[in-house]
C-alpha cells in the first residue's frame, strides 16, 4: 500500500470512521498486487496479522501492546488482525477465551497511556471477524512493561522493533532531537555510451539508499554529487557545501565546470528511502573521484568519497568497480578529480 493511502486510512479511522467489508476486500486485493510485484504491502502506518496470533493469550496480549505502542511512538498506524498474509485473503480471528475482539484489544492496552485514544472496531466479514486497531502519534513516548523493565517499541518502516538501550538513553537525555540522515548503501547501474558534440560520454545511474536515524522528521532531504562535468549552467553550491571540498582539475579538461545534482524529500523518523541521480561524464577508462553528500534542514551535510572505475572492452564501456567511504573528520576534504 502506498504511504499516502495508509495515512489516509489512519486519518479516517482516528476520526471515527470504520472500514466496511467491501473496503477491506479492496485493501487486501491492493496488498496482493503489491506483493506480486515484489513490493511491500505493509509500511510505516500499516500492518496485517494472521488470525492465529491470538491463539496464545500471553503472546497475543504482548503483541498487541508492542505494535500499538510502536505505532504511537512513531507516526501512528493501523493494525489489522485476521488476514492470511501468504495468500492475502480474509480468514478472521477470535480473541483468547472468545468474546468481542475489540473489547479484548482495549483491555490489553489499559496500562498504556496514549496522547490520542486508540480506536477499535470489528469488521463482520463473510469469512470471519477482522479486528482493526488504529492509534495516532503520541506526544510522549509510550513504554511497555516487560517484567521489571520498561521498554520502548518503534515502527521501522514495515517492522515494529524494540528500541536498543543506547537509543532509549539518547531519548531520555534529549539527544537526537534533529534529523540524522545517512547513506546506507549505493548501487550504480545503467552504464551507457552516448555521443554529444562529437565527444564520447558515459551515462550511468546512482541509486542512493538513505536512512533517517534521528527521532524527528527530516525535511528537504537532499543528496548530490559534486563532480567534473560540462554543464553550461552549473548548479550553485551553498557555502557549506563549497567549503567542504577541494577542486582539482586536469589540464586535459580545461573546459570542465563543477556541478551538483540532487533532489528534495521528506523522511519520517527512523525510516528509509531511495533516491536516484543520473550522471553524464567524460569516459575512457578513467577513475572518477566524486564527492557524494546528504543533508537536510537543521542538519549539517555528511560527506562521502565516491570512487568509480570504468573500463572499456570491445567498444563498450563497463563499470569495473566502485567504492564509497564516509568522511568522519569534519575537517577532512573530499576529492573531486578526474584522472587518466
Amino acid at each position: 500500500m502506498a504511504r499516502l493511502e495508509s495515512e489516509e486510512l489512519l486519518e479516517r479511522l482516528l476520526m471515527g470512521d470504520e472500514i466496511t467489508s467491501a473496503e477491506l476486500d479492496e485493501l487486501i486485493e491492493n496488498a496482493k498486487k503489491i506483493k506480486e510485484a515484489n513490493g511491500e504491502p505493509e509500511d510505516l502506518h500499516l500492518d496485517f496479522k494472521h488470525g492465529d496470533v491470538l491463539d496464545d493469550k500471553k503472546k497475543a496480549s504482548r503483541m498487541m501492546r508492542e505494535y500499538i505502542s510502536g505505532f504511537a511512538n512513531s507516526a501512528g498506524g493501523t493494525l489489522i488482525i485476521g488476514i492470511d498474509e501468504e495468500n492475502w485473503e480474509v480468514i478472521g480471528c477470535s480473541p483468547p477465551g472468545g468474546g468481542d475482539p475489540a473489547t479484548w484489544a482495549s483491555d490489553c492496552l489499559t496500562e498504556l497511556v496514549f496522547s490520542t485514544i486508540p480506536r477499535f472496531h470489528v469488521i463482520d466479514h463473510t469469512k470471519g471477524k477482522v479486528l482493526v486497531v488504529a492509534v495516532g502519534r503520541s506526544l510522549r513516548l509510550v513504554p511497555v512493561r516487560e517484567g521489571q523493565d520498561l521498554v520502548y517499541y518503534f515502527r521501522f518502516y514495515h517492522q515494529t522493533l524494540k528500541a536498543p538501550p543506547y537509543l532509549v538513553s539518547d531519548l531520555m537525555l534529549g539527544r537526537r532531537q534533529g534529523p540524522m540522515v545517512k547513506v546506507n548503501n549505493i548501487s550504480i547501474t545503467g552504464t551507457k555510451i552516448q555521443y554529444n558534440m562529437k565527444e564520447e560520454w558515459v551515462r550511468y545511474h546512482i541509486d542512493i539508499f538513505l536512512e533517517n536515524e534521528g527521532l524527528s522528521w527530516a525535511d528537504d532531504v537532499t543528496v548530490g554529487v559534486v563532480c567534473l562535468g560540462t554543464s553550461t549552467r552549473p548548479d550553485s553550491m551553498n557555502s557549506m557545501i563549497r567549503q567542504s571540498i577541494d577542486i582539482a582539475t586536469s589540464d586535459i579538461f580545461p573546459e570542465i565546470n563543477i556541478k551538483t545534482v540532487g533532489g528534495a524529500q521528506t523522511m519520517p523518523p527512523l525510516s528509509i528511502c531511495q533516491m536516484s541521480i543520473r550522471f553524464e561524464t567524460i569516459p575512457s577508462s578513467q577513475i572518477l573521484k566524486q564527492a557524494l553528500f546528504v543533508y537536510a534542514r537543521n542538519m549539517a551535510p555528511i560527506w562521502y568519497q565516491l570512487t568509480v572505475v570504468l573500463s572499456r572492452l570491445e567498444n563498450k564501456m563497463n563499470l569495473h568497480h566502485y567504492s564509497l567511504n564516509r568522511m568522519w573528520n569534519e575537517r577532512s576534504k573530499v576529492e573531486v578529480i578526474m584522472q587518466r
